[in-house]
C-alpha cells in the first residue's frame, strides 16, 4: 500500500516567530477518497472529524462546512514514506485533540495511537501500544486517561485494551478477557468503568483502576460491530452483524429491548437526550441512515443519500444534527428535524485521479478522474478544458497527451482537446490498449496492445501506419525527440530499436536484471537512452553503439520505476516511483559501483507522491498525484533541505474549474474556482477570495511557473492595478504584512422576516476604511460598502436585515485603510414562510448603430421579444411584474445610467432580470477596457461614446432584490484573428446561422478617415488572453454584486442569429426554456437558473453546429431561484 498524497496545507506565518500558534493556511477541500470508516463531533460542537481508508484523517467546521485541516497519517525515515493507516479517532473531552488508533507498516510498528494536536496541526505524543491493528479509542472524560482497542482472534496476547497516562503516554495497564478482536470502547461519564465491545460477540464492564471484569453482556449472536453509551452511563445501544440492535442497562447488564435491521449494521449512535439513536447499514435500498425513536422501537426518519454502505454514524452535541461516513468516500450532514441533507456541506470533491501523464516536454498534462479527462496547460498555470463522459474502471488503459496539447488519447479514443471531441476510434478494444505515445513533430500515434504489439498510427487519417513486434511483449513504448526512432520496452527485459520511416529493427538492448521495461526516455540530442525496471533500478544506454553507459539503483527504493524524463538540456534526469520522485545530475553524481550515494537523491515532494512528474522547464518541476493535485517546484538545491520554496505551486480542480496558489497566499483561479481550497484561521474556514483585492495575482503566480509571455504577464498587473484603484487603493498603501481586522457579531436577533444584527469592527494596527453585509453572497450595500468615520481603529455597529425565504447566509467583513479584507463573521436565520416577490425586467438591444457598418439584425428585438416573455409571468409567482426596455437610438450611456432608478422601489424578495444585446469590444488602453456599444458608439472613441462594462454593472449594485439575473448576448469578436473569425463566419453560412461578429459587418476597433474600419488585432496586436475570460480575476467585480452573469458565448466565439426565428440563438432558447416545461428537468414547474443554462447551453451549441456555447460567467450557489412555467 502506497503513502497518502493529500496534505496540501501551507503556512503562511503572520509574523517571523516559527512557533507561532495563530496561522494562515491554504488547505484544499478535496474531502476522502477512499471508504470514510469513522465520524466523530466534536464536544463542543465545532467540528466534526472523519477517517478514510486513504490515511488521513480530516477536520471539517460546522459553521462553515469547510475542511480546515487535513492529518495525513504517513511518517518519514530517513526520507522516505511509511505509511501508517488510521482505523479509528475520537476527540478529547476539551475538544483541543484527537486520538486516532492505527495499524502501521515498516518502521513504525509500536506507534499505533497518536494524539493529534488540532491547534498546530502536528502530532502531540504517541502512545506504543501492539502489532496488531487498533479498532477502536477513547479519551476518560476527566482527561487522565487514554484508551485503546483492538488485535484479532488467536493472538491472545493483543486481543486487548491498553490504558495509558493521557499526558505522558506512560502505560498503566492492559485489558485481557475477549477471545476476538475489541472493536469498539467507551469509558463511563465517572472515568470508573470501561464498556467494550467484541467480535466475540460479548460486552465487557471493567474496572479502570484494577483491570478486571465487573460484567459480561451476553445476548448477541453476531460479531459486535458498534457501542455507543447514553449520556447518564446508565445504558448502552450495541450492533452486531446479524442485524440486530440491543439496549442494555449498565448496572444490571440486563437486555431492555431489541431492534431488527434488514441489513447489516455498521455503526449505532444515541442522541444526547437519549430518545432515539441513528443507524447506518448497508441496505441494498440506499435507505442506509435511520433515525429510531427507542421508546416506540419504530424507525421515525430515512436520510437517503449515500449510495454505498454507511460505515460509521454520529449526532451533533446538541442533537439537532447527524453526520454519516460511507463506502462511497462521501461524509454527508443531516437536519434531523428534516431528513435533508445540509448542502453546506456537500461542495468538497472526491474526484480522485487514476492516472497522469504528461507530454513529452512537460508543458502539458493530462488526467483521467471521476468520468471525464481534465487537461492542463502549465506554461499558462491553468486547466485548459474538461473532456466529459469518459468511461472509466479500476483496470488502467493507455493515457497520454500530444507534446503541442492538442490531442490526448485515453484507450483506443483519441480526443481534440479544443473541442472536446472524439475523432478517432482506434480498431483495438478499449481495455487492451495498455500504453500510447504521441510523435513529437511527425504527426504520429503509437500505441501497445496486451497482447504486447505495437502499432504506429496516423493521427490526420487514423490509418495504420506499420505493426512493430519486440521479441518479448512490449509493455511501454516512445519515440526518440528527432522522431527517427521508436523504442519498445518488453516483459523479458529488452529494448528494442525501430526505424519510423520503415519499421525496420535497428537492434535490441538488453538489461542483465528485472524482469520488464516500465519507463523509458530518451536525451535531447537523441545520443542517450534511460530505462527504468520493475526492480527500481534504472540503466543508461548509448543508442548509436548500444552500449551500457552506467546502471543505477538507490538504497531503500523498491518497486517499479513508474517514469522517466530528461530535462531539456540533457543534464538531469527526474524519475518516480510509488515511495517518490527525484531527480538527479548526471553530470555532478558521485557514481559508485552498485549504489548510488543517498545525498544525491533529491526527493521532490513528501505530500503528493505523483503518478508522474516532469521537467516543467530547465529550472521547474511538475508532479501530479492521485489526489488531484499537481504541484510544480524548482529543481532541488544543496542548501535547501525541504521541498516547499516560496517560488512553488500547486494546482487543484473541482470539476470545470481550477486554482492555482503559492505557499504566500497568492492564487489565480477560474470564475468559481475559489472553492476549490479555503482559508483556514485558528481553526475558522474562510473563502479565499475574501483576500482577492491582495492574493489574487495571476501575474506572480505566471512569474512562478516560469511563463515567457510578457505581455499576458503585464496585462494581468494591470488588472489588478485596476482593481486597486475602483477600490479607493494604491499599492503603496497595501500592507507589506499579513493583518487583517476584525469583525465579530455580537447578537443577532430575529423578528419574523427581519434581523437585528449587531456587530463590532476593529484593527488594534490600522484605522478601518468600510464595512459590508452580505446575505447569500448579495453585498446588501454595493461592491465596495459602507463607509466607517475616518480615524476609527473599533466601531460597535446594528444594521437590520430584511430575510428572504429559507435559509439566509449572513456575513459580516471590514476593510482597514491598508486594504485588507477580515474574515467574515458569520451567521445563519431561517424564514420558513413563503413570499410572493414582484419581477423586474430592464433590457437593452441595439440593432441600428450611428455607424451603419456595426448594424445587427435581431439585437433589438431580442429585448422586446424577451420583454413579452416575463410580461406574462405576472400571477402565480410574481405578484406584478416591471418590464422597460430601451431599444437602438435610445441605447445610450445616459440613459443606462438612469435605469437604475427603474428598481428603486423593489424590495428583496423580488427578481431582477437585466439583459444587453449589441455589440461588446475591449478597448486598445492599458487596462483593456470592455466596452457595450451604444448607439451612438465610435469603436475609435469608446471611452466617451460606449458604456463601459462596470456602468452595466452597476445597475445590479446596491439594489434591492437579492434574485438577479443578467443575460449578456454580447460577444467579442474585435479581438478575434481575422483568419479565425473569417472561418468562423465560413462554417456558421454552412450551417444556416448568421455571425454577429463584428469582421461579418465590417466593424473593428477603430475607423479611418474615409470609413473604412480596422480590427484591433491589427491597431495592437493579438490579445487572445482577453477573451480567455475563465480566470476569477475578470469576474470579482461582478461577484461583488451576488448577481449570476449568463453569456451567450465563450470568449473567442461569436454570437449567431437565424432569420427563420428573427432572434438570436441565445434569446430564442432563452425564451423557449421560459416559455414551456423543456428545461424543467426535475419537472417542479419551476425553471432553476441552473436547469435555464444546461438547457440554454445545450440547445444554442446544437443550433449552431457547436460554434456558440453560453457559459455562466459568475454564479451564486447560495441564492438559487427560478421562474414558473406550470
Amino acid at each position: 500500500m502506497t503513502r497518502a498524497w493529500y496534505l496540501l496545507v501551507w503556512l503562511v506565518l503572520f509574523s517571523f516567530n516559527m512557533e507561532a500558534q495563530d496561522t494562515t493556511e491554504l488547505v484544499v477541500q478535496s474531502g476522502h477518497f477512499r471508504p470514510v470508516k469513522v465520524v466523530n463531533f466534536s464536544p463542543d460542537g465545532k467540528y466534526l472529524v472523519s477517517v478514510a481508508d486513504d490515511d488521513q484523517f480530516i477536520l471539517w467546521e460546522m459553521a462553515t462546512g469547510k475542511i480546515v485541516k487535513i492529518f495525513n497519517s504517513y511518517s518519514s525515515i530517513d526520507g522516505f514514506t511509511n505509511v501508517v493507516n488510521i482505523s479509528s479517532a475520537c476527540f478529547s473531552p476539551d475538544s483541543r485533540n484527537v486520538l486516532s488508533g492505527c495499524y502501521s507498516m515498516q518502521y513504525l510498528r509500536e506507534h499505533t495511537t497518536v494524539l493529534w494536536d488540532l491547534a498546530w496541526g502536528r502530532k502531540q505524543r504517541a502512545y506504543p501500544f501492539f502489532k496488531d491493528k487498533v479498532f477502536a479509542v477513547c479519551v476518560s472524560p476527566d482527561m487522565k486517561y487514554a484508551l485503546a482497542g483492538g488485535g484479532k482472534k488467536g493472538n491472545g496476547q493483543d486481543t486487548c485494551m491498553k490504558l495509558y497516562n493521557y499526558n505522558n503516554t506512560r502505560f498503566v495497564r492492559a485489558f485481557f478477557g475477549h477471545s476476538d478482536t475489541v472493536t469498539s470502547v467507551c469509558i463511563t461519564p465517572d472515568s470508573k468503568y470501561i464498556l467494550s465491545g467484541s467480535a466475540d460477540q460479548t460486552i465487557k464492564q471493567w474496572d479502570i483502576n484494577t483491570g478486571k471484569v465487573i460484567k459480561t453482556f451476553t445476548g448477541h449472536t453476531g460479531k459486535i460491530s458498534s457501542t455507543s453509551l447514553f449520556s447518564d452511563g446508565k445504558f448502552i445501544l450495541s450492533a452486531s452483524g446479524n442485524n440486530e440492535i440491543i439496549l442494555w442497562e449498565v448496572e444490571s447488564g440486563k437486555i431492555i429491548k431489541k431492534f431488527q435491521e434488514s441489513e447489516g449494521i455498521s455503526s449505532v449512535a444515541i442522541s444526547p437526550d437519549g430518545k432515539y439513536f441513528i443507524a447506518g447499514t448497508a441496505d441494498k435500498n440506499l435507505e442506509n441512515v435511520k433515525l429510531w425513536d427507542i421508546e416506540s422501537g419504530k424507525i421515525v426518519g430515512i436520510f437517503k443519500g449515500h449510495t454505498k454502505k454507511v460505515n460509521s454514524v454520529c449526532f451533533s452535541p446538541d442533537g439537532k444534527y447527524a453526520a454519516s461516513g460511507s463506502d462511497d468516500t462521501r461524509v454527508k450532514f443531516w437536519d434531523i428535524s428534516t431528513g435533508k441533507e445540509i448542502e453546506l456541506f456537500a461542495k468538497s470533491t472526491t474526484e480522485i485521479l487514476k492516472n497522469v501523464c504528461f507530454s513529452n516536454e512537460g508543458r502539458f498534462s493530462v488526467a483521467v478522474g471521476s468520468g471525464n479527462l481534465k487537461v492542463w496547460d502549465f506554461s499558462v498555470g491553468k486547466m485548459i478544458n474538461t473532456i466529459p463522459d469518459v468511461a472509466t474502471g479500476e483496470n488502467l488503459t493507455a493515457l497520454c497527451i500530444s507534446n503541442n496539447g492538442n490531442y490526448v488519447l485515453y484507450g483506443n479514443d483519441l480526443f481534440e482537446v479544443s473541442t472536446k471531441k472524439k475523432i478517432i476510434t482506434l480498431p483495438i478494444p478499449f481495455s487492451d490498449i495498455v500504453f500510447g505515445s504521441f510523435s513529437n513533430r511527425t504527426g504520429l500515434l503509437a500505441v501497445v496492445s496486451s497482447a504486447g504489439k505495437v502499432f504506429i498510427y496516423e493521427i490526420a487519417t487514423g490509418k495504420q501506419k506499420f505493426t512493430v513486434s519486440p521479441d518479448g511483449l512490449a509493455n511501454i513504448v516512445c519515440f526518440s525527440p528527432d522522431d527517427n526512432l521508436l523504442i519498445t520496452g518488453d516483459n523479458q527485459n529488452k529494448i528494442t530499436l525501430f526505424k519510423v520511416s520503415s519499421g525496420e529493427k535497428l537492434r535490441t538492448l538488453i538489461a542483465a536484471s528485472g524482469k520488464q521495461i516500465t519507463a523509458m526516455a530518451v536525451s535531447p540530442d537523441n545520443s542517450q537512452l534511460i530505462s527504468g525496471h520493475d526492480n527500481a533500478e534504472m540503466n543508461i544506454w548509448d543508442i548509436n553503439s548500444g552500449n551500457k553507459l552506467k546502471k543505477i539503483s538507490f538504497k531503500k527504493v523498491s518497486g517499479k520505476i513508474q517514469s522517466l524524463f530528461f530535462s531539456k538540456d540533457g543534464k538531469q534526469i527526474l524519475y518516480s516511483t510509488k515511495q517518490l520522485a527525484a531527480s538527479f545530475n548526471l553530470e555532478t553524481a558521485d557514481w559508485k559501483p552498485e549504489k548510488f550515494d543517498t545525498k544525491f537523491e533529491y526527493p521532490i515532494s513528501y505530500s503528493c507522491i505523483p503518478f508522474s512528474a516532469n521537467f516543467a522547464n530547465t529550472k521547474k518541476v511538475i508532479a501530479g498525484g492521485r489526489n488531484n493535485i499537481y504541484e510544480l517546484f524548482p529543481l532541488r538545491e544543496d542548501k535547501y533541505p525541504f521541498y516547499h520554496y516560496p517560488s512553488s505551486v500547486i494546482f487543484t480542480s473541482n470539476g470545470d474549474e481550477w486554482v492555482a496558489a503559492t505557499p504566500d497566499m497568492y492564487f489565480d483561479c477560474s470564475n468559481a474556482g475559489t472553492n476549490c481550497v479555503a482559508m483556514t484561521f485558528a481553526n475558522q474556514g474562510f473563502n479565499i477570495d475574501q483576500m482577492a483585492l491582495r492574493y489574487n495575482r495571476p501575474d506572480i503566480i505566471l512569474q512562478h511557473i516560469g511563463c515567457e509571455d510578457k505581455d499576458l504577464i503585464l496585462h494581468y498587473y494591470n488588472m489588478y492595478k485596476k482593481r486597486l484603484r475602483k477600490a479607493g487603493f494604491t499599492e503603496d498603501q497595501l500592507s507589506s504584512e499579513l493583518h487583517a481586522p476584525t469583525a465579530t457579531i455580537k447578537d443577532m436577533k430575529q423578528n419574523k422576516k427581519s434581523v437585528t444584527l449587531s456587530f463590532t469592527l476593529s484593527d488594534d494596527m490600522y484605522k478601518l476604511k468600510r464595512y459590508n453585509v452580505y446575505v447569500n453572497d448579495v453585498p446588501l450595500f454595493g461592491s465596495y460598502g459602507k463607509n466607517i468615520p475616518a480615524g476609527k481603529s473599533e466601531v460597535s455597529l446594528t444594521e437590520n436585515i430584511e430575510l428572504t425565504s429559507g435559509t439566509n447566509k449572513i456575513e459580516i467583513s471590514c476593510q482597514n485603510e491598508k486594504g485588507e479584507e477580515s474574515f467574515r463573521a458569520l451567521r445563519y436565520a431561517d424564514y420558513k414562510e413563503k413570499v410572493k416577490g414582484n419581477l423586474y425586467y430592464l433590457g437593452f438591444g441595439v440593432s441600428k448603430y450611428a455607424n451603419p457598418q456595426l448594424n445587427l439584425e435581431y439585437a433589438d428585438k431580442d429585448a422586446k421579444d424577451l420583454a413579452t416573455v416575463f410580461e406574462k409571468m405576472k400571477g402565480e409567482q410574481f405578484a406584478d411584474v416591471f418590464i422597460k426596455t430601451f431599444i437602438n437610438e435610445d441605447v445610450t450611456p445616459a440613459n443606462i445610467k438612469k435605469a437604475k432608478d427603474f428598481v428603486k422601489n423593489a424590495k428583496v424578495d423580488d427578481t431582477f432580470v437585466l439583459f444587453i444585446a449589441g455589440h461588446g469590444m475591449h478597448d486598445t488602453d492599458a487596462d483593456a477596457t470592455y466596452y457595450y456599444l451604444t448607439t451612438n458608439a465610435n469603436p475609435k472613441m469608446l471611452k466617451t461614446t460606449a458604456a463601459d462594462f462596470e456602468t452595466i454593472e452597476d445597475l445590479l449594485q446596491g439594489i434591492p432584490p437579492r434574485n438577479k439575473l443578467f443575460l449578456m448576448d454580447a460577444c467579442e469578436s474585435g479581438e478575434i484573428d481575422d483568419e479565425v473569425q473569417t472561418t468562423f463566419i465560413t462554417q456558421a453560412d454552412q450551417k444556416g446561422v448568421k455571425s454577429r461578429g463584428m469582421k461579418a459587418v465590417k466593424a473593428g476597433a477603430s475607423t479611418t478617415s474615409t470609413g473604412s474600419v480596422t480590427s484591433v488585432a491589427a491597431v495592437v496586436g493579438k490579445r487572445s488572453y482577453l477573451y480567455q475570460k475563465d480566470r476569477y480575476i475578470y469576474n470579482d467585480l461582478v461577484r461583488r454584486s451576488g448577481a449570476i452573469v449568463f453569456s451567450s458565448s465563450k470568449g473567442g466565439e461569436l454570437s449567431y442569429e437565424r432569420s427563420d426565428i428573427e432572434n438570436g440563438l441565445f434569446t430564442e432558447y432563452i425564451m423557449k426554456a421560459l416559455s414551456s416545461d423543456v428545461a424543467d428537468k426535475d419537472k417542479n414547474g419551476i425553471v432553476s437558473t441552473d436547469e435555464l443554462r444546461e438547457y440554454v447551453s445545450s440547445e444554442v451549441a446544437k443550433a449552431s453546429g457547436d460554434l456558440q456555447h453560453p457559459t455562466v460567467d459568475r454564479d451564486n450557489i447560495y441564492q438559487k431561484f427560478g421562474f414558473d412555467v406550470k
